[in-house]
C-alpha cells in the first residue's frame, strides 16, 4: 500500500468515525407512500458510513429512484448481528420493489439477510461493490474489532458464508 492509498483509507476511517458519533445526519428518509411503481434504491455502505455517497444518492435521484442511504456504521461492528438489523431497517420502508446495494463488508450482511433470513421477498435487485465473500487480508488492520476479525480470510464467519 502506498501513502496515497493509505491517505485516502485514513479519511475514509475518519469520516466513518464522524457518522458514527452523528447518526443523525440526514442522509436518507422512508418513503411516506410507497407503491408498487416506486424505484427504491437503498445503499447500505458497511464500515464507511453514508457521507461518501452523496453523489451517488444525487445522481440516482436524478435518473428517477427513490434514494435511501442507510447510516449502518455502528451496526457493523458485529457482522453476525448486524443482517437481522438490516431485515428491522428495510422493513420500515414498506416497498417490495427494491434495490439493494450492499458496499464493501455490507455486502456480507447484505447477502446474509437475503439467504437466511427471507431478505428476496421484499428486495427486487441485489448489487455487491467490493464484498470480500472470500474475506480480506485488510481484516488483520482492524483485528482488534470482531468485525475485523470476521472479515479475515479462513474466519469462521467467511467459511459459514
Amino acid at each position: 500500500m502506498n501513502i496515497s492509498q493509505w491517505f485516502v483509507e485514513f479519511i475514509v476511517w475518519n469520516l466513518n468515525a464522524f457518522t458514527y458519533f452523528f447518526p443523525f445526519l440526514p442522509v436518507g428518509k422512508p418513503i411516506d407512500n410507497p407503491t408498487e411503481k416506486t424505484k427504491i434504491v437503498i445503499i447500505s455502505p458497511g464500515f464507511t458510513g453514508p457521507l461518501l455517497y452523496r453523489q451517488e444518492k444525487l445522481y440516482l435521484e436524478k435518473k428517477g429512484f427513490q434514494v435511501i442511504v442507510i447510516n449502518f456504521s455502528k451496526e457493523m461492528r458485529n457482522l453476525e448481528t448486524a443482517a437481522p438489523i438490516l431485515k428491522k431497517k428495510i422493513s420500515e420502508i414498506g416497498s417490495k420493489d427494491i434495490t439493494l446495494v450492499g458496499i464493501s463488508s455490507a455486502g456480507l450482511t447484505a447477502y446474509e439477510y437475503l439467504n437466511t433470513l427471507d431478505g428476496w421477498k421484499d428486495i427486487k435487485n441485489f448489487i455487491a461493490l467490493a464484498t470480500p465473500f472470500k474475506g480480506t487480508p485488510r481484516g488483520y488492520f482492524t483485528f482488534h474489532t470482531k468485525a475485523g476479525r470476521q472479515l479475515v480470510p479462513e474466519s469462521a464467519y467467511i467459511k459459514n458464508i
